[in-house]
């Protein structure tokens, strides 16, 4: 089957667009769990990041008192 120039553009552009909403919104990349002593009480913290148009974020999630129940809680796949 041989694509039309005009269909090339067409799914070219609606893929530019669809990059362009993702990155907007923020891509989920990863995540990872430390442990947070700041305030006196010992409690661990999920960070996911997500990939951005300008960069990557860090967006605190679940808080717990032990790794186990904070690494079973999610990151949502878009960030905002």
């Amino acid at each position: 089957m041989r694509w039309s120039i005009i269909s090339r553009a067409v799914l070219t552009l609606a893929g530019v667009v669809l990059v362009g909403y993702l990155l907007s919104r923020g891509v989920y990349v990863g995540s990872n769990t430390i442990l947070d002593s700041a305030s006196g009480l010992v409690v661990y913290e999920k960070r996911c990041h997500y990939l951005y148009l300008n960069g990557i974020r860090d967006i605190r999630m679940n808080a717990g008192l032990n790794e186990e129940d904070t690494q079973r809680g999610f990151c949502p796949l878009l960030g905002n």
